[in-house]
């Protein structure tokens, strides 16, 4: 994982903040649930922390192994930008 990457979301997601997150992609319709830690990492990828200054945010906030927060962060923002939310620019 290239931890100098800034994962940014798209404008075009809205968010919404109950017990859970709740996201929608205003132009499919996709909507994707974000548990804590999920809000977390999306609330951080704003395009001004790379993926090591989140991974660190995780593994403080939540006293996770880094290797575990790795993997989960890896595949969360995979996830993501499969679904349209975010952009994994350099």
């Amino acid at each position: 994982m290239d931890k100098a990457i800034r994962p940014r979301r798209k404008p075009n997601i809205i968010s919404r903040q109950d017990e859970e997150r709740l996201l929608c992609n205003t132009e499919n319709g996709d909507i994707k649930v974000l548990n804590s830690t999920g809000a977390l990492m999306w609330d951080l990828c704003d395009g001004e922390h790379a993926m090591g200054d989140i991974l660190d945010e995780i593994t403080k906030k939540f006293k996770v192994k880094k290797e575990v927060a790795e993997t989960d962060l890896k595949e969360f923002l995979e996830a993501l930008e499969k679904l349209n939310f975010i952009n994994m620019g350099g």
